[in-house]
């Protein structure tokens, strides 16, 4: 299993990595490269705190472990996108599935907004 931590400061991961265990800090330089390869680098070098909005993607995790995680994180963290991989989004650049997944967040918000106003 591995978790994604971007947009988060050197602090704020020290605190995932507390909670969750293990967080890989995403670096910018990465948004070009496709999301299975940075899954499979080893080691990645740098901060994590470069995109405006944070996201954990979960990978090869259990049903179990992703509501844990979720759970764990949101008692934490106000505003975090999350996401588990797919096949598919295994395939996108970085950048592609950070703007998708904004997109996503921003839809279900409101719907969320026009649903309880």
């Amino acid at each position: 299993m591995r978790i994604l931590a971007i947009g988060f400061s050197d602090s704020e991961v020290e605190k995932l990595r507390e909670l969750v265990g293990d967080v890989v800090c995403i670096p910018e330089y990465c948004k070009d490269l496709v999301v299975e390869e940075i899954i499979q680098r080893d080691s990645l070098e740098g901060r994590c705190d470069w995109h405006f909005q944070r996201f954990i993607i979960i990978h090869g995790a259990s049903s179990e472990e992703i509501k844990k995680i979720i759970k764990t994180v949101k008692t934490a963290f106000n505003n975090v996108i999350f996401a588990v991989t797919t096949p598919i989004s295994l395939t996108w650049r970085l950048e592609e599935l950070l703007n998708e997944l904004i997109r996503e967040h921003q839809y279900f918000m409101a719907m969320k907004s026009f649903k309880l106003g």
